[in-house]
Parts: C-alpha cells; sequence; structure tokens
C-alpha cells in the first residue's frame, strides 16, 4: 500500500490545480511589472534554491541505489547521447537563430544547461554569463518563456486531458 502511495499518478484535480497556480504565477509576476512593481527576485531565487535542494534531497532518499546500479551502463550512454544532441542543437542552431554573438552565447548556455540539466541549471548558467560579459535581455526573456512557461503549461495541459482520457481521478 506504501508503495503504490509512494509512485501513484496525479489525478486530475491535481493537475488542475497545477495549472491555476501556473498561471496564477504568470499573472501575478506580470501584473506587478505592469504596475512597475517587481518582485523581489533575491527572495524569489533564495525560496527557489531552498525547494529545489529539498526536492533533490527527498527524491535521493527515496532512490533504490542497488537496482539504479544495474542500470548504470544504459544510463550513462543515455547521458552521453542527451549531451552529445543538446550540445550539437544548442551550437547549431540556438547559437545561429541568436545571431553568433553575444545573446547567442547566452542563449546557447541557458539552452545546453536546461537539456543536460533543468532550468534553474540553465538560469545560473545565463547569469553567469552574463555576470561576465554583460547583460543579454533577449536571451533571457526568450529562455524564461521557452524554458517554464511553455513546457509546464503544455505538460500540465497533456496530463489533464490523458487523466480525463484514461478515465482516472476525480
Amino acid at each position: 500500500d506504501l508503495h503504490r502511495r509512494r509512485h501513484s499518478f496525479p489525478t486530475r484535480r491535481s493537475s488542475d490545480l497545477f495549472l491555476v497556480v501556473l498561471l496564477a504565477a504568470v499573472a501575478l509576476t506580470n501584473g506587478a511589472d505592469l504596475l512597475r512593481r517587481p518582485f523581489d527576485t533575491q527572495a524569489s531565487d533564495l525560496v527557489g534554491t531552498v525547494a529545489l535542494r529539498v526536492f533533490l534531497a527527498m527524491a535521493m532518499l527515496t532512490l533504490d541505489w542497488a537496482e539504479l546500479a544495474e542500470h548504470l551502463p544504459l544510463l550513462l550512454s543515455g547521458a552521453l547521447v542527451q549531451a552529445a544532441i543538446t550540445c550539437a542543437i544548442g551550437i547549431g542552431l540556438v547559437y545561429v537563430l541568436f545571431g553568433r554573438g553575444h545573446e547567442g552565447a547566452v542563449a546557447c548556455g541557458g539552452f545546453i544547461g536546461f537539456g543536460i540539466g533543468a532550468m534553474p541549471i540553465g538560469l545560473a548558467v545565463m547569469r553567469r554569463l552574463q555576470t561576465a560579459y554583460g547583460d543579454a535581455p533577449r536571451a533571457m526573456l526568450a529562455f524564461t518563456l521557452a524554458a517554464s512557461l511553455f513546457p509546464e503549461t503544455a505538460n500540465a495541459l497533456v496530463i489533464a486531458t490523458l487523466l480525463r482520457w484514461l478515465g482516472a481521478g476525480g
């Protein structure tokens, strides 16, 4: 019973609630920007960093390391293929589309960080590049929209639709 609760699929209600919270956050941040009262990014970055670390610690505690070790060759080969394809797309497409300059390098770094790791890694790479070489606002805007708003909204809609189609959830 504990195993089933730990690994159960989200219900329709929880996926719908996630979508509502996501859209509310988008509305709040855009409303604050329109009123010229933007949110404190240092505080939100700190909360995000703490939440990410807690999530990673919880995820690591639930791993079955013996079972994971059996699949290590497959996991490593998959990671190498993912890294190679992500770097090829980043350098061959993203860098070129952003003009092969400073904006392109920042966007490419963000794309590779996101593709190999996660959105916070992509943002960290972009911030590091901007701190060292100057701002790239077009790359930052494109990356944050492409890496957060669109995939999260699409994922929530697809999951909710799939759950309705399967008749799961309440």
